[in-house]
């Protein structure tokens, strides 16, 4: 008998260590233990909150119902083209300065475009969740689109496009999709064609604004360092007032069968390739002071084209630079850029494709 309770008495111990263990380790934010909490707005708008008090760090996610099956037709490419405009200002934060309030938080932001969806993210830490949902919240209500920017931008998706084709990999799933897809919504290309995108300008994107961007047709997603009712809460101040509005109803596509085996051939100039990268330490930015991009253009060569354009610098200071991707850590950053640069003589804005490390083509 005094054995069987020393043994049960051992279970319970090793039981009581165990869970105080468990208690100590960081929660997996996999793990279909921790809940998610989620509420409905009376316009529409699907909140979605994940805590994850273990974490430092928050993001806000906004998903919107909308991606490249439902471009206008002649217009292939909208719903790309228009998560391109989104960050691109407000009445209340000119070009630049969303990138530069996000950065300073120590966070990032950024889009993305698919066939079905479009979605914005934003990650800070916690503690900066309401700055980075207010920030996010002023791009998606109250972006200018203005006609400039949108001119800017088109050359920047030209690039991009002429990248798709030039990346074998991407052209040849791109090319599989249409053709499984020949004569439906999704057989369309999410950038677009370099016809239909001439064509785009800042009636279509308005129109295509107040049809798709309603609450109705967005969810937002918290997660990380955050309490659920204050994010609800958050998210009935910043979108309570949106009006939901019709969506055009959805199209039935049937799941493709592939019934032939398709051959596709064609022949390419060889083009010869370059990647130059410099990878550079340098102090994080803090608050109320520049960042040290000055000396920057005496690393690139005259004459140096870009493969690719992305975001915009004005000016000789620099101090109105957001790059994409950037991180910034509490006493240094690290980046690895490109040498290929060149400057508008009609904006004055110089154009990269971001400062990152990667594969760029230069023109002979």
């Amino acid at each position: 008998m005094r054995k069987k309770r020393i043994v049960v008495l051992l279970v319970a111990v090793v039981l009581l260590l165990g869970q105080a263990a468990a208690a100590h380790q960081s929660v997996d934010p996999e793990s279909t233990l921790i809940p998610f909490h989620m509420q409905v707005l009376e316009n529409g708008l699907r909140v979605i909150v994940k805590e994850i008090p273990s974490y430092p760090i928050a993001v806000a996610n906004v998903w919107v119902g909308v991606g490249a099956k439902d471009d206008p037709d002649g217009l292939s490419g909208m719903a790309h083209f228009f998560e391109h405009l989104m960050f691109q200002g407000t009445p209340s934060r000119p070009l630049g300065q969303i990138w530069q309030e996000t950065a300073l938080l120590g966070g990032d932001i950024n889009a993305a475009t698919s066939l079905d969806f479009t979605f914005y993210y934003i990650v800070v830490p916690s503690e900066h969740i309401r700055q980075a949902m207010e920030i996010q919240a002023d791009a998606l209500r109250n972006s200018l689109f203005d006609q400039a920017q949108i001119d800017r931008e088109r050359q920047v998706i030209q690039e991009e496009i002429s990248m798709v084709r030039e990346s074998l990999q991407t052209y040849l799933l791109h090319s599989s999709l249409q053709e499984l897809f020949a004569g439906t919504s999704y057989g369309k290309p999410i950038p677009g064609t370099l016809e239909d995108l001439a064509r785009v300008n800042r009636t279509e994107i308005l129109d295509f604004y107040a049809r798709y961007y309603v609450p109705n047709n967005m969810v937002l997603v918290v997660a990380g360092n955050v309490v659920a009712e204050e994010i609800f809460a958050l998210a009935r101040e910043l979108y309570g007032d949106l009006e939901p509005r019709p969506l055009p109803p959805p199209e039935y596509i049937e799941v493709p069968i592939l019934e032939r085996v398709v051959h596709k051939e064609e022949e390419r100039p060889v083009r010869s390739r370059a990647t130059s990268c410099w990878p550079i330490l340098f102090p994080a930015c803090t608050p109320g002071r520049p960042r040290p991009w000055s000396w920057l253009p005496s690393f690139w060569p005259r004459g140096a084209r870009p493969a690719s354009t992305g975001s915009l610098w004005k000016g000789n200071g620099w101090s109105t630079a957001s790059p994409d991707g950037m991180k910034v850590f509490p006493k240094w950053a690290s980046l690895s850029s490109r040498l290929n640069w060149s400057r508008d003589s009609g904006t004055g804005f110089w154009r990269s494709s971001g400062l990152s490390c990667s594969d760029s083509r230069l023109s002979p």
